[in-house]
């Protein structure tokens, strides 16, 4: 629910179009629809798959499209890469982390298991939580259905 119903849809037409665009030109026009509603954004959400492409990925200058911090921490253009296997491998999500809220029901509950067999011990924990977007905030949140396609309308003729 938070991708189809929490977040706002790229809109190539609140940006200018760009010679020859990357992911990373992507991202920055992204930041720019939020910018225009007053929002500022600060993370990229993308699949690792993406991300494992990205990664090898030069601009027209020669220099890489996500940039590995001496921390293991990705970067791309001045924003925070987020890799998980929610999101599809041509999707992509930019917004402030900020804005997404987690509600917990109840505290955690951990149970421990003795596997003699394996001789280990299984833990399970358990979390009831749901993840919310204010209405106001669905605005600094920016959903990319297909980045190929959101590649292609930002691209100048």
């Amino acid at each position: 629910g938070l991708k189809t119903n929490q977040m706002t849809a790229f809109d190539s037409t609140k940006v200018f179009t760009v010679v020859s665009p990357n992911v990373a030109d992507l991202v920055d026009a992204c930041a720019t629809q939020a910018e225009l509603e007053q929002y500022k954004t600060n993370t990229v959400w993308i699949n690792p798959k993406l991300a494992n492409k990205l990664r090898r990925t030069k601009d027209s200058t020669g220099q890489y499209i996500i940039n590995q911090l001496l921390t293991g921490e990705l970067v791309m253009g001045g924003h925070r890469v987020i890799t998980n296997t929610c999101i599809g491998a041509n999707e992509m999500i930019v917004g402030d982390a900020a804005a997404i809220q987690i509600w917990f029901k109840r505290n955690f509950t951990m149970k421990l298991e003795d596997k003699p067999d394996l001789d280990a011990m299984a833990m399970y924990i358990y979390l009831r939580a749901q993840v919310l977007v204010e209405d106001e905030d669905i605005k600094g949140l920016i959903y990319v259905s297909d980045v190929d396609a959101a590649l292609q309308a930002i691209q100048e003729v």
